[in-house]
């Protein structure tokens, strides 16, 4: 096969998400390393509106929370914060006072799920200590650094300690230290975003007709969870800055891969299984490789962006849809299957790196110790 059939048998299964299992629209990218990147669109930005294009924006859902770890980080280096300071530290909250920083980013501090607690729909722009004081009432479910298991409910406390300690606080710290350095000009943090260029997805409830997910309510609900919105361009350079030592950032994917956790065998939440948990990143095997990166999902949106340390590889991946609360969880399971669609992207990229092997460096070490 050459690189160009690679490419075009991608871009036929694309073709497919949007024709046969409802996708509004999806884009792919994939970067290899000195041999440049392709990003692949199918679909449309919005119902009945122009053809989806490689540079519009997206919601990508849970990948804020790399950035949230990695500005923790960035504040612990600068003398700010400690990862071992206790979160009641810095903020005042009803918290167990066992949990750490460190517990924040790792996702080990056993803290219930917020999101089970209220309706991001009708959230409207309430404040993050009211979603959170629900969960936090209920206790922990292990004891701090026990084991990973994910939790929503730490990154939005996380951002709170941001907003208590770093300087322009959450949003205006990622724009000026991430954002800025990394020359990322089409990402925002909540909002600010040209709404024009933002694709759509939706949200149907039954005997309604569907609704924008992104004019429809705000990401207020997603606090430092998952309230970034991106392109592809952005999230491949990020990902690129991190996967290289010399990143004007100061901290790199082996610093965020350095120290990791395990979920129990019978983890709380279902994103647990199969993973284990960085500063802020997964490690997975997709597509029959190690990955290091992060799955995100927002209301009518599916996103994910991973590394292949073995390759130096890089994809990202956005899939917008229609989220309708009447069909069955089975069915709607089909309608975004990220494991299908992020192993697809991912065998792709392996093939044009195997095509391109002078393009490809030594194996990038980033697993460290648990």
């Amino acid at each position: 096969m050459t690189s160009h059939g690679a490419v075009e048998r991608l871009q036929l299964m694309l073709d497919d998400h949007v024709e046969n299992f409802g996708a509004i629209g999806v884009i792919v990218g994939i970067d290899l390393p000195d041999a440049g990147r392709i990003c692949l669109t199918a679909g449309s930005r919005a119902q009945g509106e122009a053809a989806l294009g490689a540079s519009d924006l997206f919601q990508i859902g849970s990948q804020t929370k790399t950035f949230v770890a990695l500005s923790i980080l960035l504040l612990c280096r600068d003398g700010l914060l400690d990862l071992d300071d206790p979160v009641v530290r810095h903020i005042d909250l009803p918290i167990d006072g066992r949990i750490t920083l460190r517990h924040l980013i790792m996702n080990t501090s056993g803290l219930p799920e917020y999101l089970s607690l209220i309706d991001p729909t009708s959230a409207g722009r309430m404040a993050p200590r009211d979603m959170v004081i629900p969960a936090l009432e209920q206790g922990v479910l292990f004891a701090p650094g026990q084991q990973f298991d994910y939790s929503n409910t730490g990154w939005v406390i996380a951002a709170m300690v941001m907003d208590a300690t770093a300087p322009g606080g959450y949003a205006g710290y990622v724009k000026e230290r991430i954002f800025g350095p990394l020359g990322m000009q089409d990402s925002w943090v909540g909002s600010g975003y040209p709404e024009e260029r933002l694709a759509q997805g939706y949200l149907k409830r039954a005997g309604r007709p569907a609704i924008s997910a992104a004019r429809g309510f705000s990401l207020a609900w997603a606090y430092g969870a998952g309230d970034i919105i991106s392109n592809c361009a952005d999230m491949l350079d990020f990902y690129r800055a991190l996967a290289r030592p010399d990143n004007p950032l100061g901290v790199t994917m082996q610093d965020m891969t350095a120290h990791w956790a395990l979920p129990a065998e019978k983890p709380f939440h279902p994103l647990s299984l199969g993973a284990a948990y960085g500063f802020g990143l997964e490690r997975r095997r997709w597509g029959g490789l190690e990955v290091w990166g992060h799955p995100g999902r927002t209301v009518g949106y599916g996103a994910s962006s991973w590394f292949v340390p073995s390759t130096g590889a890089i994809v990202t991946t956005a899939f917008m849809y229609v989220e309708d609360e009447s069909e069955p969880p089975h069915i709607a399971a089909q309608r975004y299957n990220p494991s299908m669609l992020f192993t697809q992207v991912l065998c792709t990229a392996h093939a044009l790196a195997d095509l391109l092997p002078a393009a490809v460096p030594a194996p990038v070490p980033v697993a460290g110790n648990r």
